[in-house]
């Protein structure tokens, strides 16, 4: 279960009415990730509660941009040697309370898997903070997939790691660790199966009741995972556009999620409100 109530950071995860993406794809409400045709894979929403903990060998260096990287995934259906692909499977979701320090840690509820992925995204309120480090204690390797995007008036700030073939680990717990104490550090941690390599992203800031992602443009072959984080000065009320509502947190962090079903390219939105700034990423795995 997803921490709730004072000191938490976290609401518990509601899941969207399905809606037609920008490419078709669709995250089910029924608790499947699927792609446009509507075949659904089943989803282990099972979730954890954050915690403080200490940090691990793994380091990862700040920055901004997007890109490609890794090595190559593979896709759903059959792949050219006759052996059926991976399933992209949604595993699990932990978050942080709130903090005020120079490190913050988040602790998955239930054991990882080896060779899964964790997506990580870093909120906190603030511009002057960088990241310095991002470890866990399993050992896992973190890498910039998008990050400090700054917007104006708040200062609120975020990046998305992640760290492909993870290491199996009975409890993990990541840590954050900055050049100077942020403010109200927001941090959520997901595991997925079946993908293997991060692939693009995008990231915008501005200020209303719709935040946007803009658009990423994936590379390899549908479906890829589309995982969207954010953070506002006011309150995600839910996700549009296909993508399955994982989380929202009192912090005004969200988390949502779906797969691509074509090729061409992709964005994230959700709304705002009442009207704030807001700061919205999207990276895509394959």
């Amino acid at each position: 279960m997803l921490c709730v109530g004072l000191g938490c950071a976290y609401a518990p995860a509601t899941r969207d009415v399905p809606s037609a993406g920008d490419d078709g794809g669709t995250l089910l409400d029924s608790g499947t990730i699927a792609n446009g045709d509507g075949a659904g894979t089943p989803v282990e929403a099972s979730s954890g509660t954050g915690s403080s903990g200490s940090t691990g060998s793994a380091s990862s260096s700040g920055g901004t941009g997007n890109g490609s990287g890794g090595s190559s995934g593979s896709s759903g259906g059959s792949s050219s040697s006759g052996v059926a692909a991976p399933t992209i499977q949604f595993v699990q979701i932990a978050g942080s309370p709130l903090l005020v320090a120079k490190s913050s840690s988040v602790t998955f509820g239930q054991a990882q898997t080896a060779g899964n992925l964790i997506v990580l995204a870093v909120g906190w309120q603030d511009a002057s903070s960088k990241i310095s480090k991002v470890s866990d204690l399993a050992g896992d390797t973190f890498q910039l997939a998008t990050g400090a995007v700054k917007s104006v008036g708040t200062a609120l700030s975020q990046s998305i790691y992640y760290a492909t073939n993870i290491a199996a680990s009975l409890s993990n717990t990541i840590t954050v660790a900055f050049t100077a104490i942020p403010q109200k550090v927001d941090l959520r941690a997901m595991e997925y199966s079946g993908v293997s390599a991060f692939d693009t992203a995008s990231g915008l800031n501005d200020v209303g009741v719709a935040a946007n992602s803009g658009t990423a443009t994936p590379s390899g072959s549908p479906p890829e995972l589309l995982v969207a984080a954010g953070i506002t000065s006011q309150k995600y009320s839910g996700s549009v556009m296909g993508f399955m509502l994982r989380t929202t947190t009192n912090s005004a962090g969200i988390v949502e999620d779906r797969l691509t079903s074509k090729p061409g390219p992709c964005s994230a939105s959700a709304p705002v409100g009442p009207p704030g700034e807001w700061l919205l990423q999207l990276a895509a795995f394959r």
